[in-house]
């Protein structure tokens, strides 16, 4: 079995190459095609991670334990089974987030830190 792959298509010549590709792969095979979409990046995830750090040394939480509790306060829960028992868990990560729902959900932890435990960060950290 080949693996996924994704391609970014931003010029006419990638098009082309692409259709090439396409034409020599084995039936049958899926497509799927859509807008190019930007995972969050790398500062803010930092920026999250270093509220998170601030937010622990203010309760005594580890920054784990407290990105579960802001994932689940912002993006509410699922129950799962793991070994027979029923579990609560966060019903998205934010490692799987695009940048746009990503900056929505840091917002919200930075605005929960610094209401609730007068926690946050400059603009340049």
């Amino acid at each position: 079995m080949t693996a996924n792959r994704t391609f970014l298509i931003e010029e006419a010549g990638q098009r082309e190459r692409l259709g090439q590709f396409l034409s020599k792969r084995e039936l049958p095979f899926q497509v799927d095609v859509g807008p190019i979409r930007e995972q969050r990046s790398l500062s803010q995830n930092s920026r999250l991670w270093a509220l998170h750090q601030l937010a622990s040394e203010q309760t005594g939480y580890t920054p784990d334990e407290l990105h579960e509790l802001m994932l689940a306060k912002f993006f509410g829960t699922k129950e799962i089974e793991v070994k027979g028992s029923r579990v609560t868990v966060p019903a998205k990560r934010s490692s799987t987030r695009e940048k746009d729902e990503f900056r929505g959900f840091l917002d919200n932890v930075e605005n929960f830190y610094a209401s609730e435990l007068g926690v946050w960060l400059g603009q340049d950290e």
